[in-house]
């Protein structure tokens, strides 16, 4: 008997703004007619905060595919076994009737999509004024860490039992964990002792790069436990999973004997792991940290993760993302960015090739 060919999974492609934006209506126009395109909820929002009362080019797309918001499909991949790496495409986006709907309904969707927007910044500004992850209260310690070279022997002994006594204030039930040195007993010999320390200290726990924030996110759960992996994903409120949705989660890990959450539910974890790192980098990093705006920039990687999906972007943002975060080593094969016309014109037009259109 002949074996039945599988089916071959749809290619899609995912546009930014900027990118869009760049192109000429024709261009525009001749791109979206050859390829279906992801239209996400982030993308919707990011042109409808600018008012729908005349035409948008960026709204007036073909063969565009409504996506659910990446937490609603994480969540249905807790909830549901389904085949892995396959996309669940929605129905088109009626994109063309917004502007069928009455003055009112789209001053709504406008008033909707400005408060979305406002609300992802304050998110935003809410992260970078919380307390740091793994440093707390210490605040002493990391500062020594950073500036201690800066700082002549005869004073960084003090400076440093400062650090240990707030240390200590904080964590009386933990022994300050430098080893083998008590503060009280420190003399100038174990100055290069402390240097060391310092520097190993600032090394280890400073987060000033996606890359780190995704590695101490990585060794700060036990991602190897299945049973824990998938408690964690269900209370992070990351996922908005309810009670009762945690029950059958659970049930139907059980009835399918406990596997690793990476072929169980690989969706739920990978979001999960990069709002984390993205999470961890904005709390971490306050002194070198992101331009405002950068929850909306981070919110198209969600949507790309698929390995049929190829994600096409002018925001160096997007590239540095993709960049520096190990998690999307993938996606980095599948992405394309689009440098500005007004920075290289004939790189712009090599761009635009390689995706197919014609220059």
């Amino acid at each position: 008997m002949k074996k039945r060919k599988r089916k071959k999974d749809k290619q899609f492609y995912l546009c930014d703004k900027s990118f869009l934006q760049l192109l000429t209506p024709e261009q525009r126009e001749d791109f979206a007619s050859k390829h279906l395109m992801l239209y996400p909820p982030i993308l919707l929002i990011e042109n409808a905060q600018h008012g729908l009362d005349k035409p948008n080019a960026s709204l007036n797309l073909e063969n565009t595919v409504n996506v659910p918001h990446w937490a609603l499909r994480a969540k249905m991949d807790l909830l549901t076994k389904a085949p892995e790496n396959r996309y669940k495409i929605g129905a088109k986006i009626p994109i063309k009737s917004i502007y069928n709907e009455s003055d009112d309904e789209r001053q709504k969707m406008t008033k909707q999509a400005v408060d979305i927007v406002r609300m992802m910044g304050e998110n935003e500004n809410k992260l970078r004024n919380e307390l740091s992850v793994i440093h707390g209260k210490d605040t002493k310690l990391i500062e020594l860490a950073k500036k201690h070279k800066d700082i002549p022997d005869e004073k960084i002994i003090r400076e440093f039992n400062q650090a240990c006594r707030e240390f200590t204030q904080n964590h009386p039930q933990i022994r300050f964990p430098l080893p083998l040195i008590h503060p009280k007993r420190i003399d100038n010999q174990k100055i290069p002792e402390i240097r060391k320390y310092l520097d190993d200290y600032k090394e280890r726990s400073t987060v000033d790069s996606l890359g780190k924030a995704y590695e101490w996110m990585r060794r700060s759960f036990d991602w190897e436990n299945p049973e824990s992996v998938l408690d964690s994903l269900c209370k992070f409120h990351i996922i908005p999973v309810t009670n009762n949705e945690r029950i059958r989660i659970f049930n139907r890990f059980i009835n399918e004997n406990q596997p690793p959450i990476s072929r169980f539910a690989p969706y739920a974890l990978t979001t999960t792991q990069l709002y984390l790192t993205m999470f961890l980098y904005l709390i971490e990093n306050r002194e070198n940290s992101s331009p405002q705006g950068v929850m909306r920039d981070f919110e198209y990687l969600y949507y790309v993760l698929d390995d049929n999906v190829t994600f096409v972007a002018a925001d160096k943002w997007h590239e540095k993302f993709i960049e520096e975060i190990p998690l999307l080593e993938n996606v980095h094969k599948r992405f394309r960015f689009i440098i500005h016309k007004n920075k290289s014109e004939d790189e712009f037009k090599k761009g635009l090739r390689s995706i197919g259109i014609k220059v």
